[in-house]
Parts: C-alpha cells; sequence; structure tokens
C-alpha cells in the first residue's frame, strides 16, 4: 500500500472526497461515504465484500461529510488501531503507545 495517500484536511468539498476515494480505490481500500456523525451515508454491507468502482464513488459521495475506509479482507487486510485520547487524564497516553510502537 502507498504511504503517501492524500489526507483530507479541513473541511472537505465534494469534489476533494470523491479525488480522494478514489486515490484510496487506487491504493485498494474500500471506500464509503460517511455523514457529519461519521456513521455511513449508503448501505454498505456490499462493500464489505468488494470495492466501489469509481462511478460508484463518483454517484456515493455526492451529499459525503467525511470519508470512511472498511477495514479486513476487502481492503488488502488493513487494521486500523483507534487511540481515543479524550478518555486519557494523563495526557500521555499517545506518547507511551506511540513510543511501544516504535521500540518494537
Amino acid at each position: 500500500m502507498n504511504n503517501s495517500l492524500p489526507s483530507l484536511i479541513d473541511q472537505p468539498t465534494t469534489n476533494k472526497l470523491i479525488f480522494v476515494a478514489k486515490e484510496y480505490l487506487k491504493n485498494d481500500l474500500s471506500v464509503l461515504p460517511a455523514k457529519e456523525d461519521k456513521s455511513p451515508l449508503i448501505n454498505w454491507a456490499i462493500y464489505q465484500h468488494e470495492r466501489m468502482t469509481n462511478g460508484a464513488i463518483k454517484k456515493n459521495f455526492i451529499n459525503a461529510h467525511s470519508l470512511g475506509v472498511i477495514c479486513g479482507k476487502v481492503s488488502e487486510n488493513l487494521e486500523v488501531i483507534d487511540v481515543d485520547c479524550k478518555y486519557d487524564h494523563t495526557g500521555k497516553l499517545a506518547d507511551d503507545f506511540f513510543g511501544l510502537i516504535k521500540d518494537n
């Protein structure tokens, strides 16, 4: 997988979302459009097993607020670890976690 995938910085425009979704697709990731609350904008069960086409991306991302990536086999066995620092009262969780990764 390409480590230089584009990211969504600032509030994305529809064209930017479509561009990024297509770039992610080129890099074997299964994408889906999301609402402002991060929930899927569409019924996404099929995309757990197959990736959208460029045409489907263009159609499905018209009213999207953001982009999600489906992990697992459909995205070349992608795994994600969500480090949620909002519950970290020490302020060290992220630094400690990434330090452990770097050390190992």
